[in-house]
């Protein structure tokens, strides 16, 4: 396999996905979890209809389930969504409860735009977006030979800042090889095997493997000195909080960065660091990025994707990570410096009083998310 290509923030990762779909000459397939009719949503559109008029077939899937997140915040828009039904206006009434009360009952009318009326109907494109996949997993395939997978939807925010000015810390791989998008494609369409390839999915279909949860505990079990997460949402998953108290016990030297306020279940992370709050062996850092990464690095192995720690991610949603060697290389070197980086703007946390959160809320974000 050629050298992976760590790609930091929307300020790398779109630049490199609009030369990738530029230099596409026969297919692209994208899955992504939220594409919001916002500036680099509609960029990216205008880019994928010009790949299907000079011949390139374009198979994009967009998961319906996305439409929650994306009228619940920001600028309540969806570019492949213009109309929730009555139910899921409900529920986006109440995620907006519970975290942007300013918002509620503020959705902008829609409407399908005409770029996306012209993707639909291009004879190049087939857009699939009305189902209820629930795939959290992102990512891009150009030509059969370069897969680009991680934790970036499509949307502004992701390309600097939200509308509370939080800027956003995420991370896409690039992998390159016609080999490594077949071991992809054979890892996505076949029953589980072991854990011995570089991709780990949970999947409802062809058949229902749940596989991340078992190999992000064994990554942390296998540490052996050092071991960072970087996570958006890390709820207080019972065998998540013993394995870090056992490598910590062991002398790992365990780090862990989330945001200070999340834009969704901040309280059930605070209630994850309170429950690691003051364990010898453990430092937990607050960042004002909303770092919207999943990022797992010890000295063997790093592992990138979409997967959050959480209830849904490890029973209800498809996600997809990618396991690679800590081998010192290029990529390696990348990962650590951005890790370092982020981890020295952040805030350690001292006490449990940096960490107040409400205890309902916590308890019904658990259900939620």
């Amino acid at each position: 396999m050629e050298e992976p290509r760590l790609l930091v923030d929307g300020a790398q990762a779109f630049p490199e996905i609009i030369r990738r779909i530029r230099a596409s000459e026969r297919r692209i397939e994208i899955n992504m979890f939220i594409w919001r009719d916002d500036a680099i949503g509609n960029r990216l559109a205008r880019e994928l209809l010009g790949a299907a008029e000079r011949g390139v077939h374009v198979e994009l899937v967009k998961d319906r389930y996305g439409i929650l997140c994306e009228y619940a915040e920001e600028g309540q828009c969806s570019l492949f969504h213009p109309k929730p039904t009555f139910g899921e206006r409900v529920s986006v009434w109440g995620l907006e409860l519970l975290y942007n009360l300013d918002l509620l009952f503020r959705e902008r009318p829609g409407g399908e735009s005409a770029l996306c009326r012209a993707l639909r109907e291009h004879p190049n494109v087939a857009v699939s977006a009305g189902e209820y996949r629930r795939d959290h997993s992102k990512f891009y395939i150009f030509d059969d030979a370069v897969l680009i997978l991680g934790g970036i939807n499509v949307e502004d925010k992701e390309n600097g800042a939200d509308r509370a000015g939080r800027r956003y810390r995420d991370y896409m791989v690039e992998l390159r090889g016609e080999e490594t998008v077949r071991a992809f494609r054979r890892h996505r369409e076949r029953p589980y095997a072991g854990p011995d390839g570089i991709f780990a999915c949970n999947l409802k279909r062809p058949v229902r493997r749940f596989e991340l949860r078992d190999r992000l505990l064994a990554l942390i079990d296998g540490a052996e000195r050092e071991l960072t997460i970087l996570m958006a949402y890390f709820s207080p998953d019972a065998r998540f909080l013993a394995a870090l108290k056992r490598a910590a016990g062991r002398g790992v030297r365990v780090r862990l960065l989330l945001p200070a306020r999340a834009n969704f279940t901040d309280a059930s992370n605070k209630r994850t660091l309170c429950a690691l709050c003051g364990r010898e062996g453990i430092t937990l850092y607050l960042s004002d990025r909303m770092v919207h990464a999943k990022l797992f690095l010890s000295e063997k192995t790093i592992a990138v994707g979409s997967c959050n720690i959480s209830k849904k991610a490890f029973g209800e949603l498809d996600e997809l990570d990618v396991f690679l060697p800590n081998d010192g290389g290029a990529f390696a070197r990348s990962v650590r410096d951005s890790v370092e980086e982020t981890v020295a703007e952040a805030a350690l946390v001292t006490g449990r009083g940096m960490l107040r959160h409400s205890e309902p809320l916590a308890w019904m974000e658990s259900l939620l998310m």
